[in-house]
């Protein structure tokens, strides 16, 4: 999700980073409170990752840079709870 970035500036972003899903444009920031709120993580900064499971529910966050290594892990993690 690209928070108060511009589109040109969020899809090159993508781009470069050899992205091919979907992005998804935030520019008031609504969706992300939405999230917070959610997630009950008040007051979170960016960079911050939502994990969610295939019926949109938030089954984890993390607040803060993710290596690939990290992401990976995280997510290997939730696959093996079944979540």
């Amino acid at each position: 999700m690209a928070v108060k970035d511009k589109p040109d500036d969020a899809r090159g972003f993508m781009s470069d980073a050899g992205m091919s899903f979907a992005g998804v444009l935030d520019p008031n920031s609504d969706i992300f409170s939405s999230f917070q709120k959610a997630a009950r993580v008040p007051g979170a900064g960016h960079p911050a990752k939502f994990f969610l499971g295939a019926d949109g529910s938030i089954l984890d966050f993390y607040i803060g840079p993710l290596s690939e290594e990290q992401f990976d892990q995280k997510i290997s993690q939730l696959l093996s709870t079944g979540r």
